[in-house]
């Protein structure tokens, strides 16, 4: 919406396609493989990619298709993301490389639904409380991102 409203609807899906290509190399470089995890992260990509679509700039209840679209792949992401940090804890707590993404990844959903219930108990600073979540989950997937990279640059693609 507004004047730039076209920057945030590229961000939304280079963002998207982005967490998608973590979820692929994941795929191909974490043993084993940690499927149901991988899928929730893949799933948190797609919803991202969704949200290009725009809102209605409203706080209530969405009155277009693309309002809801938008609205829904939030929800999804939301939900992708505390479901599928849990999930990933839970599949890479054996595996010595990435034990500690484990560990934070147990956080993660702590974190957001904590914030969440704050946004909501402290009416006035709910849109700043809201932010914070949305950064604990995009500064996780840096985290993934950036022990896919230390990985990987260590043992490089022969």
């Amino acid at each position: 919406m507004g004047p730039y409203g076209l920057l945030q609807t590229v961000n939304f899906i280079q963002l998207g396609l982005g967490i998608i290509a973590l979820a692929a190399g994941l795929w191909m470089t974490v043993r084993p493989r940690p499927r149901v995890g991988l899928a929730f992260v893949f799933l948190a990509g797609i919803a991202i990619v969704l949200s290009m679509f725009t809102t209605d700039g409203t706080s209530g209840t969405p009155t277009t298709w693309h309002g809801t679209i938008h609205g829904l792949a939030f929800i999804l992401m939301l939900f992708s993301t505390l479901i599928g940090s849990l999930v990933l804890a839970f599949q890479l707590r054996n595996n010595m490389q990435w034990r500690p993404v484990a560990v934070v990844s147990v956080t993660v959903p702590i974190v957001i639904i904590g914030t969440l219930v704050l946004s909501g108990a402290i009416k006035q600073a709910g849109g700043i409380i809201g932010i914070v979540s949305l950064l604990v989950i995009f500064a996780w997937y840096e985290l993934l991102a950036l022990r896919l990279l230390g990985v990987t640059s260590k043992h490089p693609a022969s």
